[in-house]
């Protein structure tokens, strides 16, 4: 499919006093805005995965994309989290550039692909601790 064929969501959360793994110790870079989406886009060759996506997601919010596939929803996230370079647009997480500022991005950031990876040979616990100590958290975050 060609172009985006989904739309974007948002519902209103309350948020929490503290993230259990210590997000809130974050700041958000001189906004409120957690994602912001600017005119991206993602060719693949000929093929337009994502054409012209803008939007906002306010801090306190969830954000969900449903639709068909092909429509670009995973295309998107990946855009998003830094494991695609988007063609043209630009996305900020946090008030941090994807492109320009890539681990302060992340660090605001947590992502489970459908697919998730993981280590056959590691138990839950050993995969959480491994991920916390990638991540530079301490035990008691």
């Amino acid at each position: 499919m060609l172009g985006l064929k989904y739309q974007p969501f948002a519902i209103k959360m309350r948020p929490r006093k503290r993230a259990p793994w210590g997000a809130a110790s974050l700041t958000v870079a001189r906004t409120n805005k957690m994602i912001e989406i600017k005119d991206l886009r993602k060719d693949f060759g000929s093929l337009t995965a994502v054409r012209d996506l803008s939007f906002v997601v306010p801090e306190g919010q969830v954000l969900g994309f449903l639709g068909p596939n092909g429509a670009g929803k995973s295309t998107t996230m990946k855009m998003i989290c830094g494991f695609l370079t988007p063609t043209a647009g630009s996305v900020s997480v946090c008030g941090f550039d994807i492109e320009s500022q890539p681990l302060e991005a992340k660090r605001c950031m947590g992502y489970l692909p459908e697919g998730a990876p993981g280590y056959g040979e590691m138990t839950p616990q050993q995969f959480l601790d491994f991920i916390a100590d990638i991540r530079g958290l301490d035990a008691a975050q």
